[in-house]
């Protein structure tokens, strides 16, 4: 790993870090919650439709279903985490498929499709954010 992508994953990290704080404000507060940020979210493609197969054929204009925005970030039991923290998912790829995301669990999803999850989250919130300027 060279240095240059090691400083860049520490600065992920840490902004990642930063984000996750700025959301637990309080000992139970109530996650961020930002209906526009998932409309936002919802009309972007799947993440795992838009990933080239082994082919390097892209899936995106395929995707059957209508994007739905996936909540990945920690949360207690029965409550839904921050609206952050989601990622754009099809139907299928979010709860259907074998290998959707409620049916492997977060770290063998993430592992199976090769997503970098805080990579993922920042990098939407700051499109989002962009975009609202």
């Amino acid at each position: 790993m060279s240095i240059a992508s090691s400083t860049r994953r520490k600065t992920n990290e840490a902004a990642f870090r930063k984000l996750r704080k700025k959301q637990a404000k309080a000992k139970g507060a109530q996650p961020a919650v930002d209906p526009k940020y998932r409309r936002f979210i919802g009309s972007l493609h799947c993440v795992v439709c838009i990933l080239p197969d082994e082919t390097g054929t892209c899936w995106a204009n395929k995707q059957k279903s209508a994007t739905q925005a996936a909540h990945t970030g920690p949360h207690a039991l029965g409550r839904k985490a921050s609206d952050y923290t989601c990622i754009p998912l099809c139907q299928e790829h979010h709860l259907d498929a074998p290998d959707s995301y409620h049916k492997m669990g977060e770290r063998k999803f993430l592992a199976h499709h090769g997503l970098d999850k805080e990579k993922l989250v920042l990098a939407y919130k700051a499109s989002y954010e962009e975009q609202g300027e």
